[in-house]
């Protein structure tokens, strides 16, 4: 009774059960087998150890390497005229602009990787 985690049944199929879950404050997903299913009611159920099961998705943290850095950042404000604070409040667009063109290049790995696989 150690690992039984309560979980959401997303969906049934071939004798699975698609579940999810909250790990810290990070969702998880996994296919389990009736087998795992300590007991269930309706849409939720108790699972041991649902990270035991098929994992569901893919773990984009593993794709791609983050290479933003402040400096990026800061240039970035500055090529869309937010120099102060007033700036800021006054152009939350640009801020989001900044952000985009900040992580841009990390957007495109994401998809190069996504290809690849």
């Amino acid at each position: 009774m150690g690992n039984d985690i309560r979980v959401q049944i997303l969906l049934r199929k071939n004798d699975l059960a698609l579940v999810q879950w909250t790990e810290g404050n990070t969702p998880s997903r996994a296919w389990v087998t009736p087998d795992m299913i300590v007991s269930e009611d309706g849409k939720e159920a108790i699972v041991t150890e649902p990270k035991a099961g098929i994992p569901y998705g893919v773990e984009w943290s593993r794709l791609v390497t983050f290479h933003a850095t402040p400096q990026e950042f800061e240039r970035q404000l500055k090529m869309q005229g937010i120099w102060t604070v007033a700036d800021l409040r006054e152009h939350p667009d640009g801020v989001r602009s900044a952000l985009q063109a900040t992580y841009g290049i990390d957007a495109t790995a994401l998809g190069r990787a996504v290809r690849d696989l």
